[in-house]
């Protein structure tokens, strides 16, 4: 079966496609399936992959080994049934951030969450380190996107990713994200992470 996987990564020029968003060599990480039941409750709240949730385990991170991921939908997907929701620029300020913790420029937060992010972005010193990594365009956009988790619902469909069985998402996996409540059917996904290679 792996096999099989491979040669549909290999048909669908995975690869290549990883190669041009990265511009590096980039290598196949890992495949798997992810399932979740039908639920009233969403797949995973508003967050980052690899934001720190706990700073008494602040290890190293390689921002060079994070990953494009590639989601396949075995089950159609819409809002508030399995959706996948990104936010627009979110990648670029959690891979300052990360770096920032990493050169102790800023001292470790927890981040995994969007309003624990969100907070640690508004702190004045930290806002201004990531002004000078990404820009005040980028910052001011991820903050105009991000601000929907400070009412009272926390949400928005604004930026779901709706489609039928068949189709993909591709994304940062530093970029904030969730995936919505699987309230109509169960949801089944195809994954493929990919690497720059080392």
């Amino acid at each position: 079966k792996s096999f099989l996987l491979k040669k549909i990564a290999k048909d669908l020029q995975l690869k290549k496609i990883v190669e041009k968003i990265i511009d590096h060599e980039a290598e196949l990480h890992m495949i798997d399936c992810y399932y979740s039941e039908r639920s009233d409750k969403h797949i995973l709240d508003w967050h980052s992959d690899i934001g720190y949730t706990d700073i008494a385990h602040n290890e190293d991170r390689n921002l060079d080994a994070t990953s494009i991921k590639f989601f396949i939908y075995m089950t159609d997907v819409e809002s508030a049934n399995g959706s996948l929701a990104y936010i627009p620029y979110s990648h670029h300020i959690v891979r300052a951030i990360t770096s920032l913790m990493l050169e102790k420029k800023i001292k470790f937060h927890t981040y995994w969450k969007l309003e624990d992010l969100r907070a640690l972005v508004l702190k004045d010193q930290v806002k201004n380190l990531i002004i000078d990594r990404v820009g005040v365009e980028k910052l001011n956009i991820f903050l105009n996107n991000s601000k929907f988790i400070e009412q009272e619902t926390k949400d928005t469909c604004k930026f779901d990713f709706e489609m039928n069985k068949g189709g993909a998402v591709i994304f940062d996996e530093l970029g904030v994200h969730r995936g919505a409540m699987p309230s109509k059917h169960s949801r089944l996904v195809l994954r493929y992470l990919y690497r720059r290679k080392i």
